[in-house]
């Protein structure tokens, strides 16, 4: 009978993991080719599954006990990020509203966590992998076989989105999980030729025929970082590791301000709009808007209701459904004391895991690996919403790459927890540690 429930629970747990990230990719079937259509999709489903994800985690907590799951820990700073977002809710005037997003961000969160603390990284990277995989040859087929929905139309002409809802979405998610495919084909695998290097084709194939320049900067940008991270794990002192970090760093924040400042005349040189159609002067009033509330923000989630949107809509010219920004979005939402934590949150894992000493280069390669889907989601935030503290997949696969990161950079301060499986002897994690 114990098997048969251990059976039964990994059922349940690996069913929630793929759940959770088949909700929050939104795909669908027969979504309207022209982007101004798109506000008629239905996504009852995606709320149907989220429904489902919330019963099935009952599930497991009935069959194996409220014990199973009270075992985890949580350090302090995450109690602080928890105390922030919740003011956040009480002191929002839409604070109803900031509740649901909440409830809706626990729903595909916890299921994740919950897989991560019984059965690992390596699992959780599985996971991931696994769905990467099966979303490039699906999405593929689906433009081949059905390209009056898989390729929009109107504005937006010849622009590859498969089951997506939009094509930037499309190229985004295609571009940081091609990372995924690039250090298995690569890195991981011996053979010279082998199915992660076609799939790696295809999903850069995808970027490109996505027609998005966020998802082309994303894709350079992993593949860029993945091979900077792999020569910091080659270092044995952590000194000469941290000068190499910063000095990354300071490229990054100097092309991010070259960028910026030239910005207009790349884009107008890439045939593309000076305003990043709309997106600067939306930000320049939304920032604006952050100050008069610097200390709480408005409410988790609150910038992502297209109605809150709107009102502001006469100010920057357009009717803008979301803040195109994901530091934009938490700002607004938690302010800037809780935001600043939580980058700080992330900025300790991913460099705690750095400067921890690898076993083996196939871990420090996996490593790299993380942090640079890690720096790719930084990437992605600077131009599209829902990265921090948000309820898509981009969310979840910050999420998981924190936790990740985390274990690693732990793994050296406490002995390991019973037999939580991680990468069979190439991927050490310490699933004991608190996050």
């Amino acid at each position: 009978m114990e098997i048969n429930r251990q059976k039964f629970s990994q059922l349940i747990l690996y069913s929630l993991a793929y759940l959770v990230l088949l909700r929050t990719s939104s795909m669908g079937f027969g979504y309207p080719s022209a982007e101004y259509l798109l506000s008629r999709i239905s996504f009852t489903p995606q709320k149907l599954m989220q429904m489902l994800a919330l019963l099935l985690l009952a599930l497991f907590i009935f069959v194996n006990g409220w014990a199973s799951i009270k075992w985890f820990k949580i350090s302090t700073a995450v109690y602080l990020l928890m105390l922030g977002i919740l003011l956040s809710i009480a002191n929002s005037e839409h604070s109803l509203l900031a509740l649901r997003f909440l409830i809706s961000m626990l729903a595909i969160t916890l299921p994740l966590y919950v897989f991560y603390r019984f059965y690992g990284s390596y699992a959780l990277y599985r996971v991931w992998l696994n769905f990467a995989m099966a979303c490039i040859i699906i999405n593929f087929l689906y433009v081949l076989a059905f390209p009056q929905y898989g390729i929009m139309s109107a504005n937006h002409a010849g622009a590859w989105r498969g089951l997506f809802v939009h094509k930037n979405m499309a190229g985004s998610f295609f571009a940081l999980t091609s990372c995924l495919l690039y250090f298995e084909a690569f890195y991981y695998q011996r053979s010279k030729f082998n199915v992660y290097s076609l799939l790696f084709a295809l999903s850069c194939l995808f970027v490109l025929l996505a027609h998005s320049t966020t998802a082309i900067f994303i894709l350079l940008g992993c593949i860029g970082s993945f091979q900077v991270m792999m020569l910091v794990t080659q270092l044995s002192s952590s000194r000469a590791k941290l000068w190499l970090l910063i000095g990354y760093a300071s490229i990054l924040t100097a092309g991010y301000t070259l960028l910026t400042t030239y910005l207009e005349d790349i884009l107008a040189f890439f045939g593309k709009d000076p305003s990043l159609t709309g997106r600067t002067g939306l930000w320049d009033v939304l920032v604006q808007l952050s100050f008069d509330k610097p200390i709480l923000g408005y409410g988790l989630g609150i910038f992502h209701r297209p109605e809150i949107m709107l009102q502001f809509s006469s100010e920057f010219g357009w009717e803008a459904k979301s803040t195109h920004s994901s530091y934009v979005d938490i700002i607004l939402g938690v302010g800037y004391p809780t935001s600043i934590l939580f980058l700080g949150l992330l900025i300790r894992a991913a460099v705690g895991a750095l400067l921890t000493a690898t076993p083996s280069s196939q871990h420090a390669n996996f490593l790299a690996m993380i942090v640079a889907i890690m720096v790719g989601v930084l990437l992605f935030s600077a131009a599209s919403s829902g990265a921090m503290l948000g309820n898509g997949i981009v969310w979840l696969l910050l999420f998981s790459s924190l936790l990740i990161c985390n274990s690693i950079s732990k793994m050296n301060k406490a002995p390991q927890h019973s037999a939580r499986a991680v990468m069979a002897s190439k991927v050490i994690t310490n699933e004991s540690t608190s996050f």
